[in-house]
């Protein structure tokens, strides 16, 4: 998917699909994701994260 001109670089892959995402869906993901890690001791300077989440119990 890549990077628009001005927004974030951010992908969704779901069960190994990448989801299409619009550049304001993109920026709420990254903002609120880079916010939470830089907050954490050692992602104060973060630049790229990378997250894999494996749901567990009913429906998974």
């Amino acid at each position: 998917m890549g990077n628009d001109k001005n927004g974030p670089d951010v992908e969704l892959w779901v069960n190994g699909r990448e989801l299409s995402l619009a550049p304001f869906v993109k920026e709420i993901i990254a903002s609120t994701v880079l916010g939470m890690v830089r907050a954490l001791k050692g992602g104060e300077n973060a630049q790229e994260v990378s997250i894999r989440i494996r749901a567990k119990g009913e429906g998974a």
